[in-house]
């Protein structure tokens, strides 16, 4: 666990993360990180090529499917159940994955429309996670897959 120093206790709005996991398929890139940084901390991710540093960075954004939480104070940015960013809406959440494999802005949209249609939610994609039943969340979550 990396936590601040002794008498820096996490305070306001402070970044938490518990058990982070990011796979992608039988390949572990982040095996159960805990974090603690209070805010105003400024902390460096270093390690080789290949060490899981952009996919820690990505799933602290939110950006990336994966498992364990990652909190902001008390507002959580990956929820336990599907790894939806509480802040991106469904469209969004399916979106930013294709971007980062290279579509273009337009392209990621409207793929992500596409496979929105698919899971039947053709008309939630502006919607945030909370206002998404778990099913819902769960056909997102697939989407995005």
């Amino acid at each position: 666990m990396i936590e601040p120093k002794a008498g820096e206790g996490v305070t306001g709005a402070g970044l938490s993360v518990r058990d982070l996991v990011v796979r992608y398929g039988d390949v572990v890139a982040v095996d159960g990180l805990d974090l603690r940084a209070r805010p105003g901390s400024v902390l460096a991710v270093t390690g080789h090529s290949g060490a899981g540093k952009t996919s820690l960075l990505w799933a602290l954004a939110g950006l990336t499917p994966c498992e364990g939480e990652v909190r902001i104070g008390a507002h959580s940015l990956i929820p336990q159940g599907s790894a939806l960013s509480s802040v991106l809406s469904a469209q969004e959440a399916v979106a930013v994955p294709l971007l980062q494999l290279g579509l273009n802005g337009p392209e990621a949209a409207d793929a992500a429309r596409a496979a929105l249609r698919d899971v039947g939610l053709e008309e939630s994609g502006s919607h945030l996670p909370d206002e998404l039943s778990g099913g819902q969340q769960q056909r997102v979550a697939a989407a995005r897959g």
